[in-house]
């Protein structure tokens, strides 16, 4: 990340308010009414109802074998929901450029992450990675990869379902931030925060 990364935005977080496009919130929202309808219980956009969201998650996969015209509102929706709340618990930008969801990134400001989390919705409802939807790898920069992803490889292995739940995404990005605001520290970076500039910039967009 230090040579790699070009420092535009050095403000704190409370400096930067995140915009939520239109399309993030309506789809968002449908998850919200979706679960309700199909559980009774309402979610509330902290990451405590992921449980509940990995359980409708689990209906929606059976579901969509028998109508999978339904796959692509679903794992939007869902991912939309995920990212929302990636976004107010970890302070996260979405960058929303156009209409096809493959292009779309929630970018971190405390640390240089992003993801897709539309990725990560069409990961849990077809219980794989190998799906037509978006990839939800966690980008980051070229210096940094290295050092998460041997951070990630040190945890406890889990099973399949466990892996593809929006709880167990949740506790990898939680765990490979806190790596990098440990890395941010040591370069004496605490007060540093990304803008989606910084992510267009160093991946090419």
């Amino acid at each position: 990340m230090r040579a790699a990364v070009e420092y535009s935005l050095r403000v704190s977080i409370e400096d930067v308010a995140p915009a939520v496009p239109n399309t993030i919130t309506e789809l968002a929202v449908s998850c919200v009414q979706f679960v309700k309808a199909a559980l009774g219980l309402e979610l509330d956009f902290s990451h405590e109802t992921l449980p509940i969201l990995d359980h409708y998650a689990r209906g929606a996969h059976a579901e969509i074998t028998t109508r999978p015209e339904a796959t692509p509102l679903v794992a939007q929706a869902m991912g939309a929901y995920f990212g929302q709340v990636l976004a107010a618990e970890l302070s996260g930008l979405w960058r929303v450029v156009d209409a096809d969801p493959n292009g779309w990134l929630l970018c971190l400001q405390p640390v240089f992450l992003a993801i897709n989390p539309i990725g990560v919705g069409y990961d849990v409802l077809h219980q794989s990675s190998d799906h037509l939807g978006p990839s939800s790898e966690l980008r980051l920069a070229r210096t940094d990869r290295e050092m998460v992803e041997a951070r990630l490889a040190a945890l406890p292995e889990t099973n399949e379902e466990d892996y593809f739940s929006f709880s167990t995404r949740f506790d990898a990005i939680q765990i490979a931030t806190e790596a990098l605001r440990g890395q941010m520290s040591e370069d004496g970076l605490e007060d540093v925060a990304f803008d989606t500039q910084d992510y267009v910039d160093e991946f090419g967009l």
